[in-house]
């Protein structure tokens, strides 16, 4: 029997990405403040003193989060996360870039209205013009693709992406009055990190199961969300 259950929970995790650690990996992490503002360029090196968040590896071969971390100032909510992937594949545009290799961050300042309340936030290493993107959806708004890093589109989302290797890494400054967070310490914000991974061309790998990695259950409601905290 308790083979049997070995074997159906295995299935279970293969069968839909769920990583068999707990659902609340992520919850308690704690952000803590930049004292000096970080430049967007997709270097960890100013990232050093920051704790990495726990991120639930799912049965990918080829993928590894090596580093994911949070930051804030008074202005903006900071993401770095760094991925270890042999093979960068993403052809999509616009929203479309979830289906393949990127990031996706999500954030839901009230819960209680569901999914349509989520801002989403996806960057991926390579996209339809082969050069990486940044796409940022406000609630159920029409998704807005942010083309220059730089930070003077309306969304003023500053991001960067840097390739070497087989790592790829994807850095981004997020305006918290652009999220409805309040810049003070204290602050718990719900969220769901997701890495995503795709390798084959010649095949539809998301048939089975979307390969990701991930910080909490992707498909849980945002009311089950575990939550981050502002800290100095």
């Amino acid at each position: 029997m308790k083979k049997l259950l070995a074997t159906l929970t295995i299935a279970l995790a293969l069968t839909t990405g769920v990583s068999l650690a707990g659902e609340d990996a992520a919850e308690g992490y704690k952000v803590k403040r930049f004292k000096t503002t970080p430049r967007i360029d997709g270097d960890l090196k100013e990232w050093s003193k920051k704790d990495s968040l726990e991120i639930k590896k799912a049965n990918v071969d080829d993928l590894e989060v090596k580093e994911a971390k949070f930051g804030w100032d008074k202005r903006y909510l900071y993401v770095i996360v760094q991925v270890k992937d042999h093979t960068l594949l993403n052809e999509g545009s616009g929203m479309g870039i979830a289906m393949a290799d990127c990031m996706e961050l999500r954030i839901c300042m009230d819960p209680k209205k569901g999914n349509k309340a989520n801002d989403t936030l996806l960057i991926s290493p390579t996209s339809s013009n082969s050069k990486a993107a940044c796409v940022f959806r406000k609630g159920d708004d029409d998704p807005k693709v942010i083309t220059s890093g730089s930070g003077k589109d309306e969304t003023k989302i500053k991001w960067a992406v840097k390739t070497t290797g087989t790592d790829w890494t994807a850095e981004a400054a997020i305006p918290l009055e652009l999220l409805g967070i309040e810049g003070k310490e204290g602050t718990k914000i719900p969220f769901t990190l997701v890495i995503f991974d795709r390798d084959r061309k010649d095949v539809d790998e998301w048939a089975v199961w979307h390969k990701r990695n991930e910080s909490s259950n992707k498909k849980a409601p945002p009311d089950e969300w575990p939550t981050m905290t502002l800290e100095k």
